[in-house]
């Protein structure tokens, strides 16, 4: 079997600089190579008919949704300094949670952070400026509407607003992009409460907080970053995420080019070998960038095939655009 070309890659990083100050690699990015270098290779050996059938997970497809047991997920939350303690401040952190500060230096300090945990439950909590990551063994839900309802039964709901109080969380279907779930989306196929239903059953707690951690806390630029379990497309292994107070805000994905071409109408799309991140198996990486409409709503308004065998991750083209599947 030909080995993934995305290891030429990780060769090629300086993992000498600095994480923050001298990488040109964001933390999504930085994820990306350590998600699709080490935990797809796990599962590279157990592709049967396009679909992860690996030992950990009885030799079964993994379905959307579902957990891949054949590698570990993690969520990490992003700030300067001020996150840990902010969240103490608000009662959704217990000082007995939080572990001890881990030193990340340098890119090959998160890399190696990024190999080897992840086995414990919890979040992780980076902070920048000191250089360290702690693990939080909990964080707490607020609980839900509690200040905004006493706000709106006092008749101050704008005060609310003013203050910047979200301890309401949206609903999912309006701030994740149909499609998030289920490769090519279910929306149209079932109603506003079906769609709900499935989706709020589908995502799981990493995911949550990610996008309700950074809204809790808008005063502070919050992000998310998770690779995540729960299998996507028909090959069953999960995306990478990053996202902020906004919502999502970008996803990278594995996908087999045949899946691709028949959900794109037919292969007028053709991957070079550049992008294609295992030959043997066909397999692409697709990155999606999303914005928030005026309705609101999360939609994607780039997608295409992640460069992976240059000296550091780029993507595109971006021509000739990939019609998202609604437009179709």
């Amino acid at each position: 079997m030909k080995g993934s070309n995305l290891a030429e890659l990780v060769e090629g990083i300086n993992k000498e600089s600095k994480l923050v100050k001298d990488s040109n690699l964001s933390l999504f990015e930085l994820l990306m190579v350590h998600h699709f270098q080490y935990n797809l290779s796990k599962c590279l050996d157990y592709i049967e008919d396009d679909k992860i059938r690996s030992p950990a997970n009885k030799y079964k497809p993994v379905k959307e949704g579902e957990e891949n047991k054949e590698y570990l997920g993690k969520i990490i939350l992003s700030n300067g300094h001020k996150l840990l303690k902010t969240l103490e401040k608000q009662g959704l952190v217990d000082k007995r949670d939080i572990g001890q500060p881990i030193q990340i230096k340098t890119i090959g300090d998160f890399l190696n952070f990024l190999e080897s945990s992840g086995k414990e439950d919890g979040a992780y909590i980076y902070e920048s400026k000191s250089d360290s990551i702690y693990r939080v063994s909990k964080i707490k839900e607020l609980a839900e509407g509690r200040f905004s309802n006493l706000l709106d039964r006092a008749g101050l709901s704008k005060l609310g607003q003013f203050l910047g109080i979200h301890d309401k969380s949206p609903n999912l279907v309006d701030i994740l992009p149909s499609d998030f779930v289920h490769y090519g989306g279910i929306e149209g196929k079932y109603s506003h409460e079906e769609l709900e239903s499935m989706v709020r059953g589908k995502v799981g707690t990493r995911t949550r907080l990610s996008l309700d951690v950074p809204r809790r806390v808008s005063s502070l630029e919050v992000h998310g970053y998770i690779e995540k379990q729960s299998g996507y497309t028909e090959l069953g292994f999960g995306k990478v995420i990053h996202t902020d107070k906004y919502g999502l805000v970008e996803e990278g994905f594995a996908i087999t080019q045949n899946e691709f071409a028949k959900a794109h109408k037919g292969s007028e799309y053709l991957f070079g070998s550049e992008y294609v991140f295992n030959e043997d198996k066909g397999i692409v990486i697709i990155h999606r960038t999303y914005r928030r409409a005026k309705d609101g709503k999360i939609v994607s308004v780039l997608e295409g095939p992640v460069l992976i065998n240059g000296q550091e991750i780029s993507y595109g083209p971006k021509k000739p655009y990939i019609p998202q599947l609604s437009t179709l």
